[in-house]
């Protein structure tokens, strides 16, 4: 497989043979984005992880950010994020589970870190990552900052990152 990304956050999957696929990241601005985003964490969060929705689905998502991945125009990852201050708070990093395992979180993730930095308004990135998956968030050079927590019946640990410019 190889991902290419270019300037406009347009990917190109070549997957084993021939098959490619065309993915897109951007913000979520349309009621349909938001809306895709919000059913993309439904089914990994509440249904896969059997998170509460009262918990998932919170009075922050109005004030947030929000960033959509499709690939061929379908929505299979979302992503949120709170400015609280001089800190940026990245949330609900999901990628449907069929999509996992391509580099798909990552390029997510790498999208919106440059997102932020063109933004300009925070001095760091934080971010509560279940524990299994810490390896990933510190291979995007973030930090634990924290002991070890539970939230909504999974194990935690705060990581952070500084903006750099």
């Amino acid at each position: 497989m190889q991902i290419i990304l270019s300037a406009s956050a347009c990917l190109s999957l070549k997957l084993q043979g021939n098959l490619k696929m065309n993915v897109k990241i951007t913000k979520a601005i349309s009621e349909e984005d938001i809306s895709a985003c919000m059913s993309i964490r439904r089914k990994v969060f509440i249904e896969g992880q059997n998170i509460p929705e009262e918990i998932e689905m919170d009075k922050y998502d109005a004030e947030s950010d929000h960033y959509i991945l499709k690939i061929d125009s379908a929505p299979v990852g979302a992503a949120r994020v709170r400015y609280l201050g001089d800190e940026s708070k990245i949330q609900r990093v999901a990628i449907l589970d069929e999509y996992q395992g391509k580099g798909l979180g990552r390029k997510l993730m790498q999208y919106i870190i440059e997102d932020i930095i063109k933004k300009n308004v925070a001095k760091s990135m934080i971010l509560s990552s279940q524990v299994h998956a810490i390896p990933f968030y510190e291979s995007l050079g973030f930090i634990v900052s924290s002991e070890e927590y539970m939230e909504a019946g999974i194990k935690h640990k705060d990581m952070c990152k500084n903006v750099q410019n």
